[in-house]
């Protein structure tokens, strides 16, 4: 690095450049060795007599960024690029802050500006794709990984985030070549035994799966995502008993991992074992793609406890619409108990839906709900009452205002006597929904 000076070093004229320099190898030799706050002391040592010495801005950054302190971090090293803007450590680390702060944007013209000033900077290439990543732009991802290889070949976690990016994209073939490529570096890389796991189970290449996620474990045992994953290619063998223990195993490790929880109750649901099954599909609230899109109300949510004579009810969808077509039934056991039953549904089965047993009041989602709400509950609730029966029917009305939907008219399709509605659920679950309609 640069130990740049500067007149400032006059404000303090019992420290000379001499003086200065032994001050600034000192602080160094205290932050190699990890005694963080003894250096940055005197980093701002050297700062009060130089405030434009770059490397004392840069490391005290860096200091502020192994303490966690991510803002500070960022403001400390911009300003040792104002002073220096010709050091391209400086901006990579400036990306890092900035990718610590979620600010990826920043991060990846951060990173730009580094390889700006030095093409061939193989970290700077890979920490931009990690923040494209983070922006969710994959291809150019991948891109920028390819530069981080191509300057250093034997950089396994390049080769690993190139085969996470390539996942995203769901090029699983592609993403097994890279994990492959990372374990001909490094046989003993776990993190690449795990993802090539989950990209071959994708794949429905189950045994294959099976033997890459046993390698994980045997080199991190510890590793509740290991055990979790495994559970999942169990259940999709249907050997439902083995995966519920392999989701033990990851929640025994990891008491707090919503998604075994949830795994978990999908393959008790899938084993007939409805009361456990509802009982941990609730952990579904608590995984972080239901705490990123979760909603929240002030009207209180039912248990199934409470008496609902004479209440009026919100029951909603929480996921897509075969959940809402599936579960929908059930309004009408919640209207038997007493209720007054407001149906919320997605704009496209609104039509479909109009008339159905038990529903006093159906709404598209996103309509201002009715202040006569006084509990609320999602459409997977039939845990919650025992007086609801397992094989709910309700009466489905076609619209016969919708002709644009049934080609040869509802009357038709009516008098064929369809009654099988098919549907399967998102892409992005790790178990197919479709097995455990109920």
């Amino acid at each position: 690095m640069n130990n740049r000076t500067s007149s400032g070093s006059a404000q303090n004229p019992s420290l000379g450049s001499a003086s200065l320099s032994d001050l600034f190898q000192e602080a160094m030799a205290l932050h190699q060795c990890g005694q963080l706050l003894q250096a940055q002391l005197l980093y701002e040592k050297i700062l009060h007599a130089q405030p434009q010495n770059a490397d004392a801005l840069h490391l005290s950054g860096l200091i502020a960024w192994q303490l966690k302190d991510h803002q500070k971090a960022a403001d400390l090293i911009a300003k040792a690029i104002c002073v220096n803007p010709g050091n391209p450590a400086y901006h990579l680390n400036l990306g890092i802050a900035m990718k610590e702060l979620r600010q990826f944007s920043a991060a990846v013209s951060s990173y730009d500006n580094a390889l700006a000033v030095q093409p061939a900077y193989a970290a700077a290439h890979y920490s931009r794709g990690n923040a494209l990543c983070d922006l969710k732009c994959f291809d150019e991802a991948v891109a920028s990984y390819d530069k981080a290889i191509a300057l250093q070949p034997n950089d396994v976690f390049a080769h690993l985030n190139r085969g996470l990016a390539l996942q995203e994209l769901n090029q699983l073939d592609a993403a097994i070549g890279s994990f492959d490529q990372a374990l001909a570096i490094d046989p003993n890389f776990a993190e690449a035994y795990l993802n090539k796991s989950i990209a071959l189970r994708r794949l429905m290449r189950l045994d294959e799966a099976m033997a890459a996620n046993d390698k994980a474990i045997a080199l991190q045992p510890l590793n509740p995502l290991a055990h979790s994953n495994r559970g999942l290619a169990l259940h999709e063998r249907n050997q439902l008993g083995a995966a519920v223990d392999a989701f033990d195993r990851a929640i025994a490790i990891d008491p707090a991992y919503a998604d075994a929880y949830f795994h978990k109750s999908l393959s008790l649901l899938l084993a007939g074992n409805f009361s456990a099954g509802w009982d941990y599909y609730e952990w579904r609230w608590k995984r972080k793609s239901a705490v990123a899109t979760g909603r929240s109300f002030i009207q209180p949510l039912w248990t199934g406890s409470e008496s609902l004579q004479g209440k009026t009810i919100l029951l909603y969808g929480e996921q897509g619409l075969g959940d809402s077509l599936q579960f929908c039934r059930y309004a009408k056991s919640v209207s038997d108990l007493g209720a007054h039953v407001i149906l919320e549904v997605q704009q496209p089965v609104v039509g479909v839906l109009q008339g159905l047993d038990g529903v006093h009041h159906l709404i598209a989602a996103g309509t201002e709900l009715p202040p006569s709400i006084t509990s609320v509950r999602c459409y997977r609730y039939r845990k919650y009452s025992k007086q609801m029966p397992a094989t709910s029917r309700a009466r489905m009305l076609i619209c016969k205002r919708m002709p644009q939907r049934w080609p040869n008219g509802p009357d038709e399709w009516v008098k064929k006597r369809n009654r099988v509605w098919v549907w399967c659920g998102a892409a992005t679950e790790p178990i197919a929904m479709t097995t455990i309609a109920a």
